[in-house]
C-alpha cells in the first residue's frame, strides 16, 4: 500500500513511488494535449526538421535557422521520437521533459535522505512532482527542463565536493559533464545559477570553502571542450551569427527587454511563487522559523541555492514565472524538512498553512462556479469541460496539501489521483479545442506542391501541424494578392475575429478595461473579395477554437486550392 512505502526505509520502494508518481502526474494527457504557447511547436518542429535534414549542427524552423538554444533538447526531442517509430508525436516530442523532471526528483530524494532523512527526501520528491510550475513545465517541450535537470546536478556535485573530505572523485565528473549538459542545453545559464551558489554560501556561512576541491583547472577545460565540440562548427557554419542572435539576442537584449511591453515588477517572483510552488508552499511560515532555529551548513547552502535564480532574474526584465525552476529543489528540501518536523505547529505556521491552501480552495470553488454557471455556445462547450478539470487540478493539489499536513498518505494518493485525471480531462477537452489540430489532416492531405500562408493567425503551431513551410507577417501581407491569383495548389489562412482571455474577463471584474474590436482592415477586404470570386477556384473551410498561445478563442477562414 501507498502509505507503507512512505514508511519504508527500502531506497527501492521508494524510487519506485516516486516513478510511479512522475508517470501519473507527468505523463498523463501527454498523448492527447496539443502543442500549446508559442515555443513547443518551434522545439518539436525544429527537432523534426533537423531529423529529416540529417543535420546536427544548426537546429532549423520553417526551413529558416532557428538560434534560439543549443542543440541538445532537438537531439532528446529526436531520441523520443526514435522510441515512437520515428513519430514525432506530442507525447514524444514532451518525452525528455518528462524523464528530466523525473530524474530531478529522484535527485532531490537523494539529497534529502542523505543531508536530512529519508521521509523528508521522499516528501520533497513527492511535492517536486506536485508543484503546479513542475506539472506544467515537467511536460512541456522545451529546454528547461533538462537545464533543470542539468543545473540540479551540478549543484549536488558542488555541495558533496565542498562538505566531503572523502568525496569521490566522480563527482567532479558528475559537476563538468552537467555543465557541459546544461549549456548545450539552454546556455550560459546553467553556468550562472552553480556559480551564483558557491559565492553565496561563501557570504551566508562565512567560513572558507576548500575550493581546489571543486579541481576547476581539469573540470572547466572539460566542459568547455566537449560545448566546443559543437560550438565551434555551429559558429563556423553561421559565421558567427549562432553566438550573436542565440546569446547576444535571445539572452542579453531579452535580459534588457520586458516581454511584449509588460512593466518590470520587483517582487513578481515572491509573488509567483505562491503559484508556481503550490501546495508545498503552504509550509512556508514554519521554514522561515525553522531556518533561525537550525541554522547549519546544510540549510545555509540550500539557502543560496534557493536564493541564487530569484537574485538573477529578479534583475532580469523579461519576468516568466518558470525562470526561478533551478531554485525549487532547494527551496522543495526546506519545505520537506519543516514538512516532516515535529516542530510545525506554531502560529505563524498555521496562519500561512491556512492562509495558503484557503486560497486553493476558493481558487477551486471558483472554477467550479464558472464551470457549472457559465453559459457556454453550443461550439465553446468543451471550454466548460476545461474549467472542470481545472478544478479538479487545483482541487486535487489542495486536497494533497490538507492531507498530507495529517500524515494520511492513503488521502494524499487520491488528492495525486485527482490531480491525473484532471490533467487527462483538460487535455482532451484542448485537443478539442484546438483549431490547427483539427486542422492538420486537411494542411496535411494538400499536393507536395501546395504553398500555405497565413495573416492574423501567424502560430508556430501552423508549421508543426501541417508539417510544411509557411509565409507568415508583413512580407506575405504585402505579396498576399498576388499570392491568391497565382496559379498551382495553395492555402490561405485568415483570422477573421478574435476573443481575449481578458476581454471575458472584463464582463466579471468591471475595473479590466474592455479591449476595442479591431475592424477589418482594407487590405482583408480586399483579398477577401478575390477568394469569394468563383473563378478563383478556391473553397472555404470555417474553424473555430482556443489559441494557447494568446488565450483568446479564435475565428478561422481557411481557403483552399488544389490546383
Amino acid at each position: 500500500m501507498p502509505f507503507r512505502i512512505f514508511a519504508s526505509s527500502s531506497r527501492l520502494s521508494h524510487y519506485l513511488l516516486l516513478t510511479l508518481t512522475a508517470g501519473l502526474l507527468l505523463a498523463t494527457g501527454n498523448a492527447e494535449l496539443p502543442l500549446i504557447d508559442r515555443d513547443e511547436p518551434r522545439f518539436a518542429e525544429a527537432s523534426r526538421e533537423m531529423w529529416e535534414r540529417s543535420e546536427w549542427i544548426i537546429p532549423h524552423f520553417n526551413q529558416e535557422y532557428r538560434f534560439d538554444k543549443p542543440p541538445l533538447s532537438y537531439w532528446l526531442m529526436q531520441l523520443g521520437a526514435i522510441l515512437q517509430g520515428g513519430h514525432f508525436s506530442e507525447f514524444a516530442v514532451r518525452l525528455p521533459a518528462v524523464l528530466s523532471a523525473w530524474l530531478v526528483g529522484l535527485m532531490i530524494y537523494e539529497m534529502g535522505r542523505e543531508r536530512f532523512d529519508r521521509a523528508t527526501g521522499l516528501w520533497a520528491g513527492v511535492a517536486w512532482f506536485a508543484s503546479a510550475q513542475v506539472l506544467i513545465h515537467g511536460r512541456l517541450a522545451v529546454a528547461d527542463m533538462p537545464l533543470i535537470a542539468a543545473i540540479t546536478a551540478a549543484t549536488w556535485a558542488i555541495w558533496q565536493l565542498l562538505s566531503r573530505e572523502d568525496c569521490p572523485r566522480t563527482w567532479q565528473g558528475v559537476l563538468y559533464l552537467s555543465l557541459a549538459f546544461g549549456f548545450l542545453a539552454k546556455g550560459p545559464l546553467a553556468w550562472f545559477c552553480p556559480l551564483l551558489t558557491v559565492v553565496l554560501y561563501r557570504l551566508l556561512w562565512r567560513k572558507p570553502l576548500p575550493l581546489r576541491r571543486l579541481g576547476l583547472m581539469p573540470g572547466l577545460p572539460l566542459s568547455l571542450g566537449l560545448v566546443g565540440l559543437w560550438g565551434i562548427p555551429a559558429m563556423v557554419m553561421t559565421q558567427g551569427s549562432f553566438w550573436h542572435q542565440g546569446v547576444g539576442h535571445h539572452l542579453v537584449e531579452r535580459g534588457l527587454t520586458p516581454l511584449n511591453g509588460r512593466g518590470f515588477t520587483p517582487l513578481f517572483y515572491f509573488v509567483s511563487s505562491f503559484f508556481s510552488l503550490y501546495p508545498a508552499i503552504a509550509w512556508l511560515g514554519g521554514t522561515l522559523r525553522s531556518l533561525s532555529r537550525h541554522w547549519n551548513a546544510e540549510t545555509a547552502f540550500l539557502l543560496a541555492w534557493l536564493l541564487g535564480p530569484y537574485l538573477i532574474f529578479s534583475f532580469y526584465a523579461t519576468q516568466l514565472s518558470h525562470y526561478i525552476l533551478p531554485a525549487f529543489p532547494a527551496a522543495l528540501l526546506l519545505l520537506a524538512r519543516t514538512a516532516t518536523s515535529p516542530e510545525t505547529g506554531d502560529r505563524w505556521h498555521r496562519v500561512v498553512f491556512a492562509v495558503v491552501t484557503g486560497g486553493g480552495a476558493l481558487l477551486t470553488l471558483l472554477l467550479l462556479l464558472i464551470g457549472v454557471g457559465e453559459d457556454f455556445a453550443p461550439e465553446k462547450l468543451p471550454l466548460r469541460h476545461f474549467v472542470l478539470a481545472l478544478a479538479a487540478i487545483a482541487g486535487g493539489l489542495t486536497l494533497t496539501a490538507w492531507t498530507a499536513a495529517q500524515r494520511k498518505h492513503g488521502l494524499v494518493l487520491a488528492g495525486l489521483i485527482m490531480v491525473a485525471t484532471g490533467f487527462r480531462a483538460g487535455s482532451h477537452s484542448l485537443h478539442s479545442l484546438s483549431p490547427v489540430a483539427a486542422l492538420a489532416p486537411v494542411f496535411q492531405a494538400m499536393p507536395e506542391d501546395t504553398l500555405f500562408a497565413a495573416q492574423g493567425f501567424e502560430e508556430p503551431s501552423l508549421v508543426y501541424y501541417a508539417h510544411r513551410h509557411w509565409s507568415m507577417g508583413i512580407e506575405t501581407a504585402e505579396d498576399m494578392e498576388k499570392f491568391i491569383a497565382e496559379a498551382g495548389p495553395r492555402v490561405v489562412l485568415l483570422q477573421r475575429g478574435e476573443t481575449r482571455l481578458d476581454a471575458w474577463l472584463a464582463r466579471y471584474l468591471t475595473f479590466l478595461r474592455l479591449p476595442k474590436p479591431k475592424p477589418d482592415t482594407p487590405s482583408l477586404k480586399r483579398w477577401l473579395t478575390r477568394l469569394e470570386t468563383p473563378a478563383s477556384g478556391y473553397r472555404l473551410i470555417r474553424q473555430a477554437g482556443v489559441n494557447t498561445a494568446r488565450l483568446s478563442w479564435v475565428e478561422l477562414d481557411i481557403w483552399i486550392k488544389t490546383q
